[in-house]
């Protein structure tokens, strides 16, 4: 601890002058360069964070806007080939497109629920 800061007295534990921390960091303060005191830094730290976070919001929401997309345009093309399926002549046809276009759909679909399962058992 330095002897110019008579803040804390190490022989009774007990703050000698309870001044002396608020009068140093002025102090510090203008031991700094010029540039670094001017007022202007703490408003080009705020507009860089406020950037910083509106770059983080728009990727946010551009990435949830390309996902909405994909998605409709998934489902758009699943309905497609699903009305495709289902304008063939035979039942044996549709049915085997269907399989190839949502194999666990109609695994799911062809297979007893669980209460018929239940109620067979009792």
């Amino acid at each position: 601890m330095s002897s110019s800061s008579p803040a804390f007295n190490k022989s009774n534990g007990v703050a000698s002058d309870s001044a002396a921390p608020q009068q140093a960091a002025p102090a510090r303060w203008s031991r700094l360069p010029s540039t670094v005191r001017s007022p202007v830094w703490p408003g080009i730290v705020g507009v860089l964070i406020s950037l910083a976070m509106l770059l983080a919001f728009y990727q946010v929401v551009h990435d949830a806007v390309q996902q909405g997309a994909t998605r409709l345009q998934a489902a758009a093309i699943r309905n497609e080939a699903s009305w495709r399926c289902n304008k063939l002549p035979s039942q044996s046809a549709i049915e085997s497109c269907l399989i190839q276009l949502d194999p666990m759909a109609y695994s799911a679909r062809s297979l007893p629920d669980q209460t018929t399962l239940v109620s067979q058992r009792d």
